[in-house]
């Protein structure tokens, strides 16, 4: 899908702007604090429900009460997009075809979109955490399958914190028995997401080595390695996350 046309309406400086774009490649020119970045991350509000590096109340222009974005998506197909955010409210709305979104997930993926920002920098010099969001909003763009288990691993995760905070407090044999259930769902979905991860790392290397080698030549070969539980079976994966877990429980 490709964004066609795009208009904002008191959407951080502009008071209201329309603009059309070419289907091929598209550059945005202008000075310092012109609204440059204001537009790459409305079309990215369009791709993906929310902003790349702000809170909705933040992208709203002062003294104003809501912004309105909107986008045409072109394809076989024809989408409309509607993203409204009201301050009185604190509500975002997204609009596809006029039809209310409830959920991002519905979304996501839809409309491709990558993003990069000075801040990527932590890609590789941050924490290995960036590194894996990098690859969860990849691969969640490509595989709702993906997303869901995403979704629900954290989920889990935050329900567990729940039951181990409560135990802290209170040790009951039912608290206990819960913990247990979600560690075990835990481990399930932690398993299908480190699959999907390592699969997806494989394919990616070779574009990375392929576009490498466009800009620097044969004098290097760069790849991506995902090490944690990696070549390991399905059951040793489990078992090894379990003891994982039970490590960190004992430390606390």
């Amino acid at each position: 899908m490709i964004l066609s046309r795009l208009s904002l309406s008191n959407f951080r400086i502009h008071k209201n702007i329309n603009l059309t774009f070419s289907d091929t490649l598209n550059y945005i020119v202008g000075g310092n604090g012109q609204g440059k970045t204001s537009l790459l991350e409305a079309a990215y509000y369009l791709c993906t429900t929310k902003s790349f590096n702000a809170k909705d109340i933040e992208a709203v222009s002062f003294s104003e009460n809501d912004f309105e974005i909107n986008g045409i998506f072109n394809d076989l197909t024809e989408d409309k997009i509607r993203v409204i955010f009201s301050v009185p409210e604190n509500r975002k709305y997204y609009f596809q075809n006029d039809k209310l979104i409830s959920r991002s997930s519905q979304i996501i993926g839809k409309y491709p979109v990558v993003i990069l920002t000075p801040a990527d920098h932590a890609i590789t010099q941050g924490s290995p955490a960036e590194r894996r969001k990098l690859v969860d909003s990849i691969i969640s763009q490509a595989s709702g399958t993906y997303l869901e288990i995403l979704l629900d691993y954290n989920r889990i995760l935050k329900q567990r914190s729940i039951v181990l905070n409560r135990l802290r407090e209170s040790f009951t044999m039912s608290s206990v028995a819960e913990l247990e259930a979600w560690t075990e769902k835990l481990i399930e979905n932690g398993v299908e997401l480190i699959h999907h991860r390592i699969k997806f790392i494989d394919s990616f290397n070779k574009y990375v080595s392929d576009s490498y080698k466009k800009i620097i030549g044969d004098k290097e070969n760069p790849s991506i390695q995902y090490s944690y539980l990696d070549d390991k079976t399905e059951s040793e994966n489990i078992n090894l996350f379990q003891s994982l877990i039970n490590e960190k429980k004992m430390k606390k």
